[in-house]
């Protein structure tokens, strides 16, 4: 087990021991009794048996069957798996997002689905542009009203649509699509194209192109993008000159990822 990290006055003693018998589960290999589960994190078997009892309710640990003991679930490699998958995504996006930024020099963005929204997670700004748009890392936005969240709304499954458009399409812009059909027809045209517009949706005057990144499963993964000033550019500029450099690079970010690009998106 890893050494043990000196105390402060911000410990918070039972989440360490869950770290602990975390830690000891995966490490055991087998299913472990309460008794020696108590033993190999330093606490009472009352505790173990509480922490191991929550850790069920959740999904993270299961009783054997035959009494022997409890054991970890797939529940913490699944959510260990988000952040490695996402790793691997931002390093796999990092050269195809710099060489599109370099020959456009706009706001180019690499987006992933986070509670249901569009999350950025990498991003590079234009150098000689005098307006500077475009949220930034860590923010999120709805996938109704803008190119990267119908990017993922499109290829995201039935699941996810059935959520977001449970949920209501609030209008943003006049341009925003807020009926469900509506959006539902609109998504089937971008899937078709092989990527997703923002026409002035979010914000008026600001436009914008995602294209989809698949993974290794032909899951998709997340999306790359760029966005620009309706000022500057219309949108015939921005699906036929910027457009197709969008896709390319989405295609070779999926195939980094072990998406067999020849594939029909």
């Amino acid at each position: 087990m890893a050494p043990r990290t000196p105390r402060s006055k911000y410990d918070a003693p039972a989440v360490r021991l869950a770290v602990r018998l975390i830690e000891f589960l995966a490490d055991a290999g087998q299913p472990a009794g309460v008794t020696d589960a108590a033993r190999a994190i330093g606490t009472n078997k009352n505790m173990a048996y509480r922490l191991l009892a929550t850790l069920a309710r959740e999904d993270w640990v299961r009783a054997a069957p035959d009494g022997a003991g409890y054991a970890l679930t797939l529940q913490p490699f699944r959510s260990v798996g988000k952040v490695v998958n996402r790793m691997d995504l931002v390093a796999a996006a990092e050269g195809p997002m710099r060489d599109l930024h370099a020959a456009l020099d706009e706001y180019v963005y690499l987006g992933v689905l986070h509670k249901d929204r569009v999350m950025f997670v990498r991003d590079l700004r234009p150098r000689s542009k005098p307006v500077q748009i475009g949220g930034g890392v860590g923010f999120h936005y709805p996938l109704h009203d803008n190119a990267p969240g119908k990017a993922l709304l499109a290829w995201g499954g039935e699941a996810l649509f059935g959520r977001i458009a449970g949920r209501g399409l609030p209008r943003t812009t006049p341009r925003t699509i807020t009926d469900p059909r509506r959006l539902r027809a609109h998504l089937e045209a971008v899937r078709r194209r092989g990527y997703a517009t923002d026409l002035e949706e979010n914000v008026k005057g600001v436009i914008c192109l995602a294209a989809p990144v698949f993974d290794r499963a032909g899951a998709i993964a997340g999306t790359v993008g760029i966005t620009v000033l309706s000022a500057f550019y219309t949108v015939s500029d921005l699906t036929r000159k910027l457009g197709p450099a969008v896709v390319a690079a989405g295609r070779r970010i999926s195939s980094a990822l072990g998406y067999v690009v020849s594939r029909a998106v």
